[in-house]
């Protein structure tokens, strides 16, 4: 139903993800991200992203939630001043240091020593093994 509306409205679904929607007419661009029940509009007119918006509230009972804050766990940064749009998992990782209770741990850019060598020998060889490795973050 979403997908035939979609196309009606002239979008097309990528080849690489059948979850995103480009569209372009004349200058404008727009895009739309599907997971389950949330969308993600953007569009680099804003008479464009009206547009959309309009068309899709015809066809569907939907609520515009404003300007994206996150989705799907990704925070969304945009800094309307300075022009730019950033993305991060900052939650995601505080919460797996507060799960394995690293909190206080000391960040370095890389865990691990840089001449470390890794082998076959080196991995879980029993069940118990595997079950106890799944406590480990990494």
């Amino acid at each position: 139903m979403l997908d035939a509306a979609l196309k009606d409205l002239g979008f097309t679904h990528c080849i690489s993800d059948y979850s995103l929607y480009h569209k372009e007419t004349g200058d404008t661009l727009t895009m739309i991200a599907i997971h389950v029940d949330d969308m993600l509009i953007t569009c680099n007119s804003t008479s464009g992203m009206a547009t959309i918006k309009k068309e899709l509230c015809e066809k569907f009972e939907m609520q515009d939630e404003g300007e994206a804050k996150w989705m799907l766990g990704i925070e969304i940064i945009r800094d309307r001043k300075n022009l730019s749009l950033s993305i991060t998992q900052r939650k995601y990782i505080n919460d797996m240091l507060e799960r394995f209770e690293m909190e206080e741990c000391i960040s370095v850019s890389s865990p691990m020593a840089k001449d470390t060598t890794l082998g076959k020998d080196q991995r879980p060889k029993t069940i118990q093994e595997r079950e106890n490795m799944q406590s480990i973050p990494y």
